[in-house]
């Protein structure tokens, strides 16, 4: 085990997002550019075999043989916390003892099996555990301190990463899985963490992607992240099989491909990558996923459309999915909404989240919403599985539930202004946890535009003739984006009490439900 450890509060910081539930959405139709039929899929190429029970080899997926040596070096022992055990998944008081860049021994909380001269690191109520894994960043990316002019280059890249690796490890991460960099810039990375030469956690790079001409992430017009500095454009299988390579003799510890592409160039980019042992992972949707699919790949990064059909070849096959959130996040906050799909993407990826949850032999699963119109969508998913199932599955709308006496604490008279869809409790939240990202100078009151001659009211976007309404987006009668009241009311203080309250709101909850039978909701709560 190598010593990659995080010591996190036992109580760790409650962040109130918007709602922790997304993942898979469905996808492709069938294509007539199939790979033809019972044709074998590539294995990958398992060196393990090869090896000898206790050889040391780098820590990368090609596991090059290196010379046998001594650990060496001080020992530390970490005692007096809880020690969250990630294969048994319980947490028990215990020591950990390492030497150098290896986990030496874990020991019962009064053993002191270790030399004279160890550093002994206090615990005391925090919770020793494995680090952290991103399963998918991209930490050359630049950002919005990134000129223009400076946002392609490798060396400025390089820098951007080394400082995002070291906000990762300070935050408990002691892995990360980079999926596309600007040129080199993740394969130095890389290579520098392992030969411990800046602070950084674990770097598993892709570098490049490797795509069609013209497909993702080299469309026109070039905008930053995308191009010809983060992928390369390739055509046939020779090239495919080429570029895989190349990237093999850079460094990568996986192969990071992207629709478009033809069945024969993709089967041709697998082969080669399994051949070299790195496995493959693919950022595709619409029929390209089945494409990918049928042709040996690993993994499926993201929750791009693709039909039935594929996600069922994906769970015949193993195909892992990779449910980054970040492409609903873009999606629904800048777009509204997943247009031109035929996917029903909520609730199919809330389902398929909890019957995996349940299968894994969960039952008590609280889903904590932050967006109020996902309710009618987690209420379809809560009654299928009570139907399916016979379990109950809870929805907490984190601001709703905050009750008027808390309104009324923080804004007194003008809580009613202050209380609506672009204003508070999200406005004054995001000052309390994120005030660095919060452009209040920008903020303004509501201001409502008539549809059809109506009046629109309420804190979303509906014209009401009587108690007949008609639904609208809220751009369409506040241009703005603030359905009704005066985000300039919203403050730090007020975010803390907010955020004060709904922590502890969700907790009490939790206390509650956790005593109850969620398959027998006629009883009440055992007894604590």
């Amino acid at each position: 085990m190598k010593a990659k450890l995080s010591l996190q509060p036992s109580l760790a910081r409650t962040s109130l997002g918007v709602t922790v539930v997304a993942a898979l959405l469905s996808l492709s139709a069938a294509s007539a550019a199939q790979a033809p039929a019972g044709e074998p899929v590539p294995k990958l190429n398992d060196r393990h075999p090869f090896l000898g029970p206790d050889a040391r080899t780098s820590e990368y997926p090609v596991r090059i043989p290196m010379k046998p040596v001594a650990e060496t070096g001080p020992e530390f022992a970490i005692r007096g916390g809880r020690l969250f055990d990630a294969v048994s998944g319980g947490v028990r008081p215990a020591t950990v003892v390492i030497q150098g860049n290896r986990i030496k021994a874990v020991l019962a909380p009064d053993a002191t099996g270790w030399g004279a001269d160890a550093k002994i690191i206090d615990a005391a109520g925090k919770t020793v555990m494995p680090g952290f894994i991103d399963m998918h960043t991209h930490v050359t990316y630049p950002d919005r301190a990134s000129p223009f002019d400076e946002q392609g280059g490798e060396g400025v890249g390089t820098l951007r990463g080394q400082r995002n690796l070291r906000y990762f490890l300070a935050y408990g991460f002691t892995s990360v899985r980079d999926l596309n960099g600007v040129s080199n810039a993740p394969f130095l990375l890389s290579q520098w963490s392992a030969a411990d030469m800046i602070p950084a956690p674990r770097v598993f790079a892709a570098g490049w992607i490797i795509t069609g001409t013209g497909a993702h992430a080299t469309e026109r017009p070039v905008i930053p992240s995308h191009g010809p500095d983060y992928a390369t454009e390739v055509d046939g299988p020779d090239a495919w099989r080429s570029m895989v390579s190349k990237a093999f003799k850079e460094g990568a510890s996986v192969i990071k491909i992207a629709s478009n592409f033809a069945p024969d160039e993709v089967r041709a980019g697998i082969e080669e990558a399994h051949l070299l042992g790195l496995k493959v992972s693919c950022d595709c949707e619409t029929i390209y996923t089945e494409v990918a699919v049928d042709a040996g790949v690993d993994m499926i990064e993201h929750p791009l459309p693709r039909l039935g059909a594929a996600i069922t070849k994906m769970a015949k096959k193993k195909i892992a999915a990779v449910p980054t959130l970040q492409v609903y996040q873009n999606l629904l906050d800048r777009a509204d909404g997943f247009y031109g799909s035929n996917s029903p993407p909520f609730t199919v990826v809330l389902g398929d989240m909890v019957t995996a949850f349940l299968d894994h032999g969960l039952s008590h699963i609280i889903v904590c919403n932050g967006h109020s119109t996902n309710e009618p969508l987690i209420g379809q998913v809560a009654h299928k599985i009570r139907r399916e199932r016979g379990i109950m599955i809870a929805s907490l709308n984190l601001w709703r539930m905050i009750p008027d006496s808390v309104w009324q604490e923080m804004h007194g008279a003008g809580a009613a202004r202050a209380r609506s869809h672009g204003a508070d409790p999200v406005t004054s939240v995001g000052l309390h946890l994120t005030p660095e990202l919060m452009r209040m100078d920008a903020a303004r009151p509501a201001t409502r535009s008539s549809a059809f001659g109506l009046s629109t009211t309420g804190q979303f976007a509906s014209a009401m003739f009587g108690d007949v309404e008609l639904p609208l987006d809220v751009t369409e009668v506040a241009s703005n984006g603030v359905g009704q009241g005066d985000p300039t009311l919203a403050s730090a203080e007020s975010g803390a009490r907010f955020s004060e309250w709904i922590v502890g709101a969700i907790a009490d909850f939790a206390g509650h439900f956790r005593r109850c039978d969620p398959t027998r909701p006629h009883l009440g709560p055992l007894p604590s």
